[in-house]
């Protein structure tokens, strides 16, 4: 029996660059993943 824990994240970002002629640009970033939680008998092990 496994007690490990998966827990999705999703980070969206906005780079704002402010460009002289145009304005302000906006670069969108995003990024996407799964961190596992290390269990008891892991850290133990």
């Amino acid at each position: 029996m496994s007690l490990a824990k998966d827990i999705d994240y999703q980070l969206d970002l906005g780079l704002v660059i402010d460009v002289p002629v145009i304005g302000n640009f906006t670069i969108p970033l995003s990024q996407k993943g799964e961190v596992k939680l290390p269990t008891l008998s892991n850290m133990f092990a």
